[in-house]
């Protein structure tokens, strides 16, 4: 299968430094978090859960000559599923009435063991030719840290702005054991694959609408186009459900999630694009204090 390196246990410095931030920002709201006045916003808000989405992936690899790769959709061309389930965990707290900081996680990770090609790919310096078997992987992960600012806050109704970093770790890659030219190792496994890490800015906004006291209406969006260093990225996430609370902190949600993301890298020695959308139902459970 594709090299994964990379993948396990491994992510990126800005990943890792978003991840100890997640781990100090719970530590920090579980020894924060006092009793609530009834009515009152909840101080802390912890939740978890996952979704089966509906998937749409094109990948382009440039070789070391510069000459541009194959854009690849990992679906029609490769056959990945289209839906393939994700989860997300995280984390709120309300500082105040209207300051909060929040902290996520959310990954997906995909692959074909074996396909056979029906047109000639392209794919950093390899390329396989019509009849090729050939596996593949895509991935991403998201660890996220955010501010929001409520304009409005009452007992009723949250609406706001929020800003913070997202670090994203995207990888994709495609192995064949069989017709590739483009390398001495014939009737060998070989492999192109690439990754991008990379800390993205993400505004956006939020509301939160207590519609009936164990009822409550969540939306929210974020989203970023422009440059990062050799990258250029364009961004958007949005969300929209409501929560049910069953009995003292435990409520069950659903929503539905939407998920869209191009980035591509110019002027290195791989460059490429990743292009790739996911949306779908989300189901989750929800503790608050």
């Amino acid at each position: 299968m594709v090299e994964r390196h990379a993948r396990r246990g491994h992510l990126p410095r800005t990943a890792r430094r978003a991840a100890l931030l997640g781990h100090l920002f719970l530590c920090a709201v579980l020894w924060a978090a006092p009793a609530r006045a009834q009515g009152d916003w909840p101080r802390v808000e912890l939740s978890g859960g996952g979704l089966v989405a509906a998937f749409d992936t094109s990948v382009r690899l440039d070789d070391v000559r510069g000459i541009e790769g194959t854009t690849v959709d990992f679906e029609d061309d490769l056959g990945l599923d289209t839906r393939s389930g994700t989860w997300f965990v995280q984390g709120l707290w309300r500082i105040s009435r209207r300051n909060q900081l929040s902290a996520s996680y959310q990954g997906f990770s995909r692959e074909l063991s074996r396909t056979i090609l029906d047109r000639e790919i392209r794919f950093g310096d390899r390329t396989f030719g019509v009849g090729a078997e050939v596996g593949a992987i895509v991935e991403a992960q998201y660890v996220s840290i955010d501010y929001g600012f409520a304009f409005v806050a009452t007992p009723r109704v949250e609406f706001g702005a929020s800003i913070g970093v997202t670090a994203v770790r995207l990888q994709s890659g495609i192995e064949a054991t069989a017709g590739v030219s483009g390398s001495s190792s014939s009737g060998r496994t070989v492999s192109s694959q690439l990754d991008y890490d990379l800390p993205i800015p993400l505004p956006g906004l939020f509301v939160n609408a207590r519609v009936h006291p164990r009822v409550t209406v969540r939306a929210s969006t974020r989203g970023l186009k422009g440059a990062i260093d050799e990258y250029s990225a364009a961004l958007a996430e949005a969300r929209a459900g409501l929560d049910v609370r069953l009995a003292g902190p435990l409520s069950v949600g659903g929503a539905y999630y939407f998920n869209r993301a191009r980035v591509t890298r110019r002027e290195t020695r791989t460059d490429g694009q990743i292009v790739y959308r996911f949306q779908g139902p989300i189901v989750y459970g929800n503790l608050a204090w």
